[in-house]
């Protein structure tokens, strides 16, 4: 089944996808709903720093603190509680795990780190071990839409 001219030209294509107007239109809303988002999460982003190296400032004036005691800072408008340490848990010995549960399930669950793999195995030897390829997510960035000059403008 064919389409009339009109029809055709209600159809975009995109890279070898065929998409209809009102699913362009709906995509287009779509991109400028993520443009707006990023926009503010750009703007946002100075302010989340700037609040973060702020919070590490006044969490080392309580350095010399116990573990388990708390403080509390005035400022003008605000007042700053330092709590507790957090409880982490971690494994104490390794060595005492791979023993207990044996070399098969600790290699079963281990991990590794690349960047331990970079540190203790020699570069020459790394592509041995190491390999990259573009498996990873990707990215999807937006940026403003210029407006194109119009007869009058040019």
């Amino acid at each position: 089944m064919g389409l009339s001219q009109t029809d055709r030209s209600r159809v975009v294509r995109a890279e070898a996808v065929v998409v209809d107007v009102s699913e362009a239109s709906r995509r287009r809303g779509v991109i400028d709903k993520l443009g707006v988002l990023d926009l503010k999460i750009a703007l946002g982003k100075f302010d989340i720093a700037a609040a973060k190296a702020l919070r590490t400032e006044v969490e080392s004036w309580s350095a010399k603190l116990k573990p388990n005691e708390t403080q509390i800072f005035q400022g003008g408008a605000y007042v700053a509680h330092v709590g507790m340490k957090e409880n982490r848990r971690f494994i104490m010995s390794i060595d005492k795990v791979f023993k207990k549960i044996g070399k098969s399930l600790f290699l079963e669950n281990c991990s590794f780190s690349l960047k331990a793999c970079e540190e203790w195995i020699p570069a020459v030897d790394l592509p041995q071990f190491i390999d990259e390829a573009r498996n990873g997510p990707r990215t999807v960035t937006t940026v403003p839409r210029v407006a194109e000059p119009t007869a009058a403008a040019a």
